[in-house]
């Protein structure tokens, strides 16, 4: 079960953040590597674990109950919505109740106007990605539900008083989030990607319908072929001379579906479309200087190209008014096609279908290996990425590649003859940082063949941390080093945690009472869930960590969480404990060369 991030990891540029997520990739990608590498010493109890998913569905439960308590609409929102998906398998008929309830909230936190132009964009902005992934959340179960919510959820039409632009604004602004949310569920949920493409056709031509077309068609070209006969069958009413913003549509609409798009005879359509607008306005034959149809006569010459590949018999007449000089073609027709096939490949396919796309797109060649190249690397099998490396095309894309393998297994000879002397190479570190960065890495590599020896590694990364001077950089480190703990299936990490728990409230009551003054924590009343400023993505850290700390001891975490002062980050922090236990048993990633990413 995927989760969808309650704290929006991109609103936040502290360095303190940027430490954070520094510390969390070097736990995650050498640390859980090892792990991963190294055979379980006990075999997972099927009836443990099912003991402990009923635990898990027993704290949601609660929590919901509790929802009540909160003032904010935007945190009701959030815990309903995470502790609905969790129990939709479970129990569907709550789990809808749930949703109607965000539903609710939403709606009601667009409503609230604080009268300072900042603060409501931000509470509008807020909302509307809550909307959003609710929407995504529920379609993975009901895609109709999901529709009907984000129907059910419009904003509200701004007044008009006067000359203000800003219900035209609002409209964009909704048909550009409908859209935008077409695209992200179009792979799964064609159907709502449909409707929501119909909406935003039946209002304007939006260029954002020609990518998700291109999507669509990937996967589920009848939708595809659906869509695109509704495109044109609007523009068929339409005078393509007359209406500049149709006839652009159509005509980045032809470029994008051009041969060898798969989609000749939905391209052919819209040729014959295009030359019978060119007929009727009289580009097939000679006009005068002053007549008012030879622009967009000269603009259907530049594509006469096109047409050729399809209808080059009825497309002769108009001859007269394609360029002498060719256009620029280094704008392929079909780069933004071959752009999103590769990412989504690349996303969700294996090395093998990323390498293929050379064959059938050789004019990208390059960029394919490239991306082939990397996915191969961040697996961490350096075979592949060395085969991926010889085989790619002569010149700088090969010469790159083998020049970093060179440097990495450099970088990893220069590491492992580090561990044979850990004293001496902590010794040369100058820092305490630095020689915690090379224990936690020292840690995940030592791992591979003896996990006990590696968490003696964490004691003595625990032991350095009391001789930092206090503050933000210690605490961030004690919990990364709380994670590694987790991760290694101690529980020496919920320990350290909860002996956090009083700096972390009286840090939170601080941040509450300054609330305003540099950074805003607080939202109606109550902390915001967002990662803006240092605690904010400490919090956010946490929260992306909690399965490890609940499968590492799922009843002390979740006491622990009971800890907070705060309802709502006690609410939510137990949400988190749940929802990893029902994504079940952490997967770790592989990237062998994840240590040699950091000087030591």
């Amino acid at each position: 079960m995927s989760q969808i991030p309650d704290y929006p990891l991109a609103t936040c540029s502290h360095k303190s953040y940027a430490h954070l997520l520094l510390l969390l990739f070097l736990l995650c990608a050498s640390c859980l590597s090892t792990v991963q590498a190294q055979a379980p010493t006990t075999t997972p109890s099927k009836e443990g674990d099912a003991a402990l998913r009923q635990k898990a569905f027993d704290l949601l439960d609660s929590v919901a109950g509790q929802i009540s308590i909160l003032q904010s609409p935007e945190n009701r929102a959030r815990l309903s919505a995470n502790i609905a998906e969790a129990i939709w398998d479970h129990d569907e008929k709550r789990a809808r109740a749930l949703f109607t309830a965000v539903q609710e909230d939403v709606n009601q936190g667009m409503r609230i106007q604080e009268g300072d132009p900042e603060s409501d964009r931000q509470r509008h902005m807020v909302f509307l990605q809550l909307r959003v992934n609710t929407v995504q959340r529920i379609a993975r179960h009901d895609p109709e539900l999901a529709l009907a919510f984000f129907k059910n959820t419009a904003s509200p039409p701004p007044e008009t008083t006067g000359d203000n632009p800003a219900p035209e604004y609002r409209f964009s602004e909704e048909q550009s989030l409908a859209l935008g949310l077409a695209a992200q569920v179009a792979d799964k949920n064609p159907e709502v990607a449909l409707s929501l493409a119909r909406d935003s056709l039946a209002k304007d031509f939006s260029y954002d319908l020609v990518p998700l077309l291109r999507q669509l068609n990937r996967k589920h070209p009848d939708h595809a072929q659906t869509l695109f006969g509704e495109i044109v069958d609007k523009l068929k009413h339409l005078n393509l001379a007359t209406d500049q913003n149709a006839f652009y549509f159509a005509s980045n609409l032809a470029r994008a579906f051009a041969p060898p798009s798969d989609n000749i005879e939905s391209f052919r359509e819209l040729v014959n479309l295009l030359i019978s607008a060119a007929d009727a306005n009289g580009c097939n034959r000679k006009l005068s200087e002053d007549d008012e149809h030879r622009y967009f006569c000269y603009e259907v010459g530049r594509l006469l190209p096109l047409f050729d590949k399809v209808s080059r018999g009825r497309s002769a007449s108009l001859k007269q008014w394609q360029p002498e000089e060719p256009e620029d073609q280094s704008a392929d027709p079909a780069a933004d096609s071959i752009s999103d096939e590769l990412k989504d490949i690349s996303e969700n396919g294996s090395i093998d279908e990323i390498l293929a796309l050379a064959t059938k797109y050789p004019q990208a060649r390059d960029t394919i290996y490239e991306v082939a190249f990397t996915k191969a690397e961040m697996a961490g099998d350096v075979d592949r990425a060395r085969k991926i490396a010889a085989e790619a095309p002569a010149g700088l894309t090969r010469s790159s590649f083998l020049e970093m393998l060179d440097k990495q297994e450099q970088a990893l000879a220069k590491f492992r003859e580090s561990l044979k002397d850990v004293d001496k190479t902590l010794d040369s570190l100058a820092g305490m940082d630095q020689k915690i960065y090379f224990i936690l890495g020292a840690a995940g590599s030592i791992a591979q063949t003896d996990r006990k020896e590696a968490v003696k590694l964490l004691d003595r990364a625990r032991g350095l941390l009391s001789n930092m001077k206090p503050g933000m950089e210690q605490l961030d480190l004690q919990m990364v080093v709380a994670m590694a703990y987790s991760i290694y299936s101690s529980n020496r990490g919920i320990v350290m945690i909860e002996s956090s728990m009083p700096k972390l409230n009286e840090l939170v009551g601080a941040a509450a009472k300054l609330d305003g003054y540099e950074t805003h924590h607080l939202r109606d009343g109550e902390w915001n869930m967002s990662s803006e400023g240092p605690l904010g993505a400490l919090f956010t850290i946490l929260a992306q960590s909690a399965s490890y700390f609940a499968w590492s001891d799922f009843d002390r975490a979740v006491s622990v969480a009971e800890q907070f002062e705060r309802p709502e980050l006690r609410l939510m922090a137990q949400v988190k404990l749940a929802q990893g236990i029902l994504a079940g048993r952490p997967k770790p990633n592989t990237n062998t060369f994840a240590p040699l990413r950091f000087e030591y």
